[in-house]
């Protein structure tokens, strides 16, 4: 039913043809996004344009539809799109419909999954790094996008240090080191390299995708 989908941010655009990774064995159409509210022009490109059946797009609460479906120049149906909360939001998709050449029948339907993509910083910016065997520190970190740093406040355990990270209902996120050896120690930095695989929110099969973490 669709040639191709075309999905329009502020910085960049994002083909179905072009621009889709594996999701659980299912091809997903990918975007980098940098608010939860962010709004982007979609365009539908119907696999037969001189087709008279217009296409729609299915309600859901995962994002508003800000313009009616319009047919452009080049065939394609344009409108805009306002998602919501796209940190948290799982199992993203448009469902396209069009109306059937039959009377009575069911319209045909496409679903495209989404996959919205963030890039997360994780910083640990401190003056006194000086920890103590037994003496559990707690230092604040900074993020870019805390509600997107992944935290279980479990206790990881090493040889040198154990750490762990805790979201506090504030969204403030704080990093708990604990030494296990004497001596001058880098833990805090290394806890807080450590930490910043928390903040991914891509899959693997994309490059330059890692979280930075500025320590």
């Amino acid at each position: 039913m669709l040639r191709d989908v075309s999905i329009r941010t502020d910085t960049a655009v994002y083909l179905l043809s072009r621009n889709t990774v594996p999701v659980q064995g299912v091809a997903t159409q990918y975007f980098w996004f940098r608010r939860d509210d962010e709004t982007v022009e979609l365009r539908l490109y119907p696999a037969t344009p001189a087709s008279s059946r217009p296409l729609r797009l299915r309600r859901t609460p995962d994002y508003a539809q800000l313009d009616s479906l319009t047919k452009e120049e080049d065939g394609s149906f344009r409108t805009r799109l306002k998602f919501q909360n796209l940190t948290t939001g799982h199992f993203l998709r448009l469902v396209v419909e069009q109306p059937s050449d039959s009377a009575g029948r069911e319209p045909r339907r496409q679903v495209v999954p989404l996959l919205p993509l963030t890039r997360t910083t994780l910083a640990l910016r401190v003056a006194d790094t000086e920890l103590f065997v037994g003496e559990e520190k707690v230092f604040e970190l900074t993020s870019s996008n805390a509600r997107n740093v992944r935290t279980t406040g479990e206790w990881v355990r090493g040889t040198d240090f154990d750490y762990r990270v805790v979201a506090e209902a504030s969204g403030l996120l704080r990093l708990h080191v604990l030494p296990n050896q004497a001596g001058p120690t880098h833990a805090a930095g290394e806890a807080a390299n450590r930490a910043a695989h928390l903040a991914e929110r891509q899959p693997p099969e994309l490059p330059a995708a890692r979280a930075a973490a500025g320590v």
